[in-house]
């Protein structure tokens, strides 16, 4: 029986954020879920110095290619993201450009975290983007977190937990069906 290989990549550049936790428990999830810690990998952006793209300077950065292998040799992505001006941040939009066509034909489920609640669709257009330009399959999932999401900076609310569950649970599901 084939290990299916899963990626969190959390975009967000701010170190001192509550990402970190809610990245870790996804780890965690994939993890009992999956009955294998040795086929997930949490990718912290802010770890990484990645150029800015300019069209050509991926093609031989070490740090670009090491990224691209490991999405490319992916099965599923959750991608977590923090929500700025009603749009991904910049860092996982510099991410995809540089990576491009590992992202193709990958299932993929969006984590996002905002200050306020207006910006749930926000993400939509990276979803679009992935789905038609690399055929990714959209988990039909988003789990959209605020502040008031959080008991304590280490608690998620009932709901947000529950929607975690589901996210993970559904992109194993699918991981697991279709490859």
């Amino acid at each position: 029986m084939k290990k299916n290989k899963y990626l969190v990549i959390n975009s967000n550049m701010n170190k001192d954020s509550k990402s970190s936790f809610i990245t870790d428990l996804l780890i965690k999830k994939i993890n009992e879920k999956n009955d294998s810690k040795f086929n997930s990998e949490l990718i912290l952006l802010s770890e990484f110095d990645i150029p800015l793209c300019n069209g050509s300077n991926h093609l031989n950065n070490k740090i670009v290619l090491d990224l691209n292998h490991k999405i490319n040799k992916s099965d599923g992505i959750i991608i977590f993201t923090p929500i700025y001006n009603y749009n991904i941040n910049s860092a996982l939009k510099n991410l995809i450009e540089m990576t491009g066509n590992a992202w193709k034909e990958k299932f993929l489920a969006f984590v996002c975290i905002a200050g306020g609640e207006k910006s749930y669709m926000s993400v939509m257009s990276l979803a679009n983007s992935l789905m038609l330009d690399h055929r990714c399959v959209i988990i039909p999932r988003f789990v959209y977190v605020t502040g008031t999401d959080f008991i304590t900076d280490s608690k998620l609310n009932d709901n947000i937990m529950t929607r975690i569950n589901g996210l993970v649970d559904d992109l194993i599901k699918f991981v697991k069906s279709l490859t």
